[in-house]
């Protein structure tokens, strides 16, 4: 996966290859931030695919819907995040460069931001490797212009699972949602 923006242009490119055979990729170069919501026009090189170019838009109203559904879905997974803590730990992260270029007019201004993108950037990567396995060292990278404006990042982001644990997770995830969450005040209210 490698995401980049350069000013007003944006691209998110997406490569998957099921079982070392199949290869999926996917395009998304913009994503566009408006006052009704965001569009997305995409493309796709999919055998699975009907057609290559795509718009999508999604209003904020939906955005707050899926939102609220996926709460109420992982409300109803019985131990949600120790099953997804334990896929994440079988996941390898095999190359992770995050490198940026962050301007100003403001001198002083740009020092600050330079400053607190390193720490971001550094809590990102202390959790990246606190739930997954970092194989190799990562590479950030931080570059202050301090003479005009400038927003330039570039992301690349390689991971490596297995099928098998993905289907495991998915089907973990299945058998606790048709268990459903017990609420935990009302069992204890019931054993006195």
């Amino acid at each position: 996966m490698s995401l980049q923006k350069n000013g007003e242009n944006d691209s998110l490119n997406i490569f998957v290859r099921l079982l070392f055979l199949i290869p999926i990729r996917k395009e998304i170069p913009l994503l566009k931030l408006g006052g009704k919501g965001i569009t997305l026009r995409h493309e796709t090189d999919s055998p699975f695919a009907e057609g290559n170019r795509k718009t999508d838009r999604i209003s904020y109203q939906e955005i707050q819907k899926i939102r609220r559904g996926m709460k109420e879905w992982i409300d109803r997974i019985r131990d949600f995040y120790c099953i997804i803590q334990g896929f994440l730990a079988k996941i390898k992260v095999k190359r992770f460069s995050w490198h940026t270029e962050l301007g100003t007019e403001d001198a002083a201004l740009t020092a600050i931001l330079v400053g607190l993108l390193w720490n971001l950037k550094g809590v990102t990567l202390m959790g990246l490797g606190h739930f997954m396995i970092l194989t190799e060292s990562p590479e950030i990278r931080v570059i202050p212009h301090y003479a005009g404006e400038r927003f330039r990042t570039y992301l690349d982001l390689t991971l490596r699972f297995s099928l098998g644990q993905a289907i495991k997770t998915a089907i973990l995830l299945i058998w606790n949602l048709r268990k459903g969450r017990e609420k935990s005040w009302k069992s204890i209210l019931f054993r006195a």
